[in-house]
This record gives structure tokens, sequence and C-alpha cells, in this order.
């Protein structure tokens, strides 16, 4: 489980270069997690999720200049100009820091040069929870330091406009919410056709939120993503020829869609139908949540990967045997594959006593199968962005 206090210290040790004298505030930014609702988002759909406790850690102070001098973890330090962000960096992380500043200048408020060091913590199997901490670190302390006066809504906009411009529709806006404004002991609730997201009060205490990192690297994961985009926008346009004011999945009823089932290819109709049905899942979870029913909560985890696997086709042999393992071992509540991720990975909510016997269950049974090892993170929920002193 991530320690705020080790991640200061060595961020403060490694941003020294950076700053002649250290501030003495620091924004910590959760990382933002998905429960349900994985590749819905492009159809303004609804989804579930929560901030997990794996940070990045943002030490930003104002300069009197429009130098900026910028370094995130082991990547360069990048020195800009205020009234020219035109640069040749291929660091992506940076780039992505850059973009944000870019989206905000259109706006006209971002007028004076700042330092700024980020430390991202979040392991990278988080997929894109990896990011949204950083994005949102990032311009929660600018709006702190720069006194940009920024509502919460106009942060969530710049940071997923700037995040959709480098990695197109794969970009989510609440796992942004959930970066910034979710709260220990709740999940988020994102209706992506509303502004403000709900709090969803979850008091299981005793239970932990545990990564299993394969380490296989996906190829083109963003292709993959963009693949399935297209494939359910070809379903939608399909599907307007028999519906008038269909603007995408999230407007198609399971028993249309069941109806018309001959009418679009099969393969397309399977990408619209685990739309569909995780839509349905998201509604089905938050009122288990609601009512304190939290098996039935997990069992439209466990749902959810099977679709993902059988009608999204995004899992692997790999993936399916770890949430199956989860499955019949007993000690594992709920289990699905992290989506958006350039690693294969899962995610289990295990009970913090079975945590260990857990691990070192399917760590054995792993290695005999495929001669491989799990990489494991233990995490906790967390509140949204935090700033210290």
């Amino acid at each position: 489980m991530a320690d705020k206090n080790e991640l200061i210290l060595r961020a403060k040790q490694n941003s020294k270069e950076i700053f002649e004298t250290l501030p003495d505030n620091f924004v910590l930014s959760p990382a933002g997690f998905i429960l349900l609702g994985d590749h819905t988002h492009y159809t303004e759909s609804m989804l579930l999720g929560c901030a997990l406790n794996a940070y990045s850690l943002v030490i930003l102070q104002k300069r009197d200049d429009n130098k900026i001098n910028l370094k995130i973890n082991d990547g360069p330090v990048t020195s800009l100009d205020c009234s020219d962000l035109s640069n040749n960096v291929s660091h992506f992380n940076t780039l992505l820091v850059i973009e944000i500043m870019s989206t905000i200048k259109e706006k006209g408020i971002l007028t004076t040069g700042f330092d700024c060091y980020i430390e991202n913590d979040v392991p990278l199997c988080l997929g894109l929870g990896y990011y949204s901490s950083t994005i949102m670190g990032f311009i929660s302390a600018l709006n702190k330091n720069l006194s940009l006066n920024l509502s919460d809504n106009e942060m969530v906009e710049i940071g997923y406009l700037a995040w959709k411009e480098k990695i197109g529709k794969i970009a989510n806006k609440a796992t942004l919410q959930c970066s910034l404004l979710a709260k220990e002991n709740h999940f988020l609730y994102s209706d992506l056709r509303k502004t403000e997201p709900e709090l969803i009060p979850f008091s299981n205490d005793n239970c932990r939120f545990i990564l299993l990192d394969t380490t296989e690297k996906i190829e083109n994961p963003r292709d993959i993503c963009n693949e399935r985009i297209e494939e359910c926008e070809v379903g939608v346009k399909g599907l307007r020829l028999y519906i008038w004011g269909i603007k995408n999945l999230r407007d198609i009823k399971p028993d249309f869609l069941a109806r018309h089932v001959h009418m679009i290819p099969r393969r397309v109709y399977n990408r619209c139908l685990y739309n569909v049905n995780e839509r349905l899942r998201v509604e089905l979870a938050k009122e288990a949540v609601l009512s304190g029913n939290f098996l039935e909560f997990c069992d439209q985890i466990y749902k959810s990967h099977e679709d993902l696997s059988s009608l999204y086709q995004i899992s692997t042999d790999k993936i399916d045997y770890l949430v199956e393992f989860a499955d019949n071992s007993g000690l594992v509540k709920g289990a699905k594959m992290i989506s958006c991720s350039s690693l294969r990975s899962t995610f289990a909510l295990v009970e913090k006593d079975n945590v260990e016997g857990f691990s070192e269950e399917l760590n054995k049974s792993f290695y005999e199968k495929y001669e491989l090892k799990i990489e494991k993170h233990e995490f906790g929920l967390s509140d949204g962005v935090l700033n210290l002193q």
C-alpha cells in the first residue's frame, strides 16, 4: 500500500535540481479507477469508479518571470517560456502536461512561469489511472499556486480536452473525476450526460483492492480500443435505420438490440451488446452498493469481465485464468481485467485477512501453469486530490 510520507521524502530529494528553495506545500493526487463502465465512456454512459491510494505528488512554485521548468519522475528537465510552449519533447508524460498548459493558455489565464516537479508513484498496470493522477494533480497545483480560480468542473474539462488531444477517444472523463472528487469510503457514480458525479457510500473497510500484474505488455493498446470504438459506431449507424433519435449506444435498450440481432454483423452486434449490458450492470451495481448488498455488487464485477472476454474480446487466456482462479478460490469477492492498460493485469476485491493466502495460492498456481510470476499491488480507497502543507 502506498506510503505518502515516503513518496513526499523521495519527491523532495528528486526535485532539488528544479527548485532553488523547496516550497512547503504539495498536491497529492490519487489514481482514478473505473470499477464498472469500462469502454462505455465514449457513448456518454454511466460509470462507477473510485480513487485508490496510489499517488502522484506535484510540487509547484510560481516564478516572477515567464520561464517554466518541468520535470516528471526520471524524465528530462524541460524548460519552456510561458509565451511560447512549442517544444521537441518526446517524453509522453511531459508532452501531456505541456498540452494541459496549452489548453489553459487558450483561456488566457496562464500568464506567468513556474517550476514544477511531479513524482508519479502509480503502477503502470493501472492504465488510465496512472495518467489521471498526474493530470488532476498538475491542474490542481496550477490552480492553487497560480490563483487560476478554476472550478472543479473546469479543471476536469481542461484535463479531459488535453488528454483527448493526446490519446483520442480512450480518454475517460470519469477517471479524472475520480482522481479529483472521490472520497474515502465512497464510490463515484458518473453519468457523462450530467455535469456533477454522485458519491455513493461504501463502508466495507475490510476490503482491499489487489492488482495482479502479469507484466506482459499489450502491443498497440490504443489501436485495440479505437477498433472497438469504431465497431460500436458502425453498430449505431446501422441501428439508426430502424429507430429515429439514437445518438449513441446510451440510447439503445436491450430488447431493441435483441430484435435487430440479424441487422448488423455479429462482431459489431457483440460489441454493442457489451456496451448495453455494461450500462445496465453499472445501474445494478449502484443499487447493490446503496442497499448494502456487497455480494450482488461483486457479481456484477465478474459478469463485466465475462463480457469483456467473450463479447468485447480484449482479454486473454492468462487474464481469464486469473479471474477464474479468483472466482474459484473462495477468498475473492469479485475480480475482472483492468481495461485500457498497456500491461495485462486484473484486480480482485479481497478481504484483508485473505490477501496473503490468496496471493500465495495464485502465484503458485499461475507459475505452475505459465512459468510466470505475478506482481501484486495492494490498495484501499482514497480521497480525491489533497493539498498538503
